[in-house]
């Protein structure tokens, strides 16, 4: 068999397995907001993520940027909780 054959049925063969492991164990891959948690709705008329909760509304990128920026905000956080903690530890 050819190699590239091989590796398209590898390829194909794991993301079935992905979405076998997500039906069996329940697990949606849905978008959630970054404000109030409720479910982003993709609108193909507009090309948006619409918040079913709240109504807030963001392109795919937008979403993107925006999830990285409240990652990077609460690792942030947690390293200026840990470093009070370390310096409290020291006196």
């Amino acid at each position: 068999m050819n190699t590239a054959i091989i590796y398209i049925i590898v390829n194909r063969l794991a993301w079935i397995g992905t979405k076998l492991k997500q039906y069996v164990t329940g697990i949606k891959l849905a978008r959630t907001c970054p404000e109030c948690g409720g479910e982003m709705v993709y609108d193909r008329r507009r090309s948006i993520y619409v918040c079913r909760v709240c109504g807030l509304a963001f392109s795919r990128f937008e979403l993107d940027r925006e999830k990285r920026r409240k990652k990077r905000e609460e690792k942030d956080s947690w390293k200026r909780e840990y470093l009070k903690w370390w310096l409290s530890s020291k006196k």
